[in-house]
């Protein structure tokens, strides 16, 4: 018997988490800025958004890793069938994968001390782990350019939207943050810093929901014969 899953339903209750952790993170600033208190038994750490190997870091990642599972799928559905472009989705199947792991093992966090003190970054490019990444992503871009135009419209309109949120939010705002964290942070990270930091983590979540979301859609719209399927029961 199939495994049925409603994209929507999916989406939704994944948004709700998301909304969730948002609100609990507020809830946390508003603790530590009226109170004073940052720790509170280890309580409130474990739903700050600017920390990592915490509750969203792991939902983060997880949400990341079932892209990876889902890309996987459509990649071994597109090889029985004899089309070539199984090997862009398996490769983007091992991105997302890696992604996962350096979004729970914070491995872009380790980039920052070295390359700050080679190429002396500052400002906008504070948080150096975004110069080498920035650079992939281009290359990548580049890449998977005539692939993305291979896909449906509404696919393919729906992977940019979501890869447009989730850049917005991974180097978008963290540029934001990294200038406003090398000019004004000097101690603790203020309410401003932290709200830079919020939406960041927001939209990237954001940004993987709505792929996600993509990849159901496109598997129950293109290949329905999978045993394990993702449908709108009637």
């Amino acid at each position: 018997m199939p495994i049925v899953l409603n994209p929507k339903k999916v989406a939704s209750l994944f948004g709700l988490v998301i909304l969730i952790l948002f609100f609990m993170n507020i809830a946390r600033m508003l603790v530590v800025f009226f109170t004073g208190h940052d720790y509170m038994y280890g309580f409130l750490p474990l739903f700050d958004l600017d920390v990592e190997q915490n509750i969203p870091t792991f939902f983060s990642s997880i949400l990341i890793l079932l892209c990876s599972c889902l890309l996987a799928v459509i990649a071994f559905m597109e090889r029985n069938k004899a089309k070539n472009d199984y090997k862009y989705w398996g490769g983007l199947s091992a991105i997302f994968l890696f992604l996962s792991i350096d979004e729970f093992a914070s491995i872009h966090e380790l980039l920052m001390s070295p390359l700050r003190h080679i190429t002396g970054a500052s400002g906008f490019f504070f948080f150096a782990w975004v110069i080498p990444y920035g650079l992939l992503l281009l290359v990548l871009f580049a890449i998977y350019l005539r692939f993305l135009f291979r896909l449906p419209s509404k696919i393919r309109l729906m992977s940019i939207i979501s890869g447009f949120i989730y850049v917005t939010g991974a180097f978008g705002f963290e540029f934001i943050g990294g200038y406003y964290y090398d000019i004004h942070i000097h101690g603790q990270k203020d309410f401003v810093y932290q709200m830079i930091t919020s939406f960041e983590e927001i939209l990237e979540m954001g940004g993987m929901l709505l792929f996600l979301y993509t990849l159901m859609v496109y598997i129950d719209s293109y290949h329905k014969s999978l045993s394990i399927r993702i449908s709108s029961p009637d």
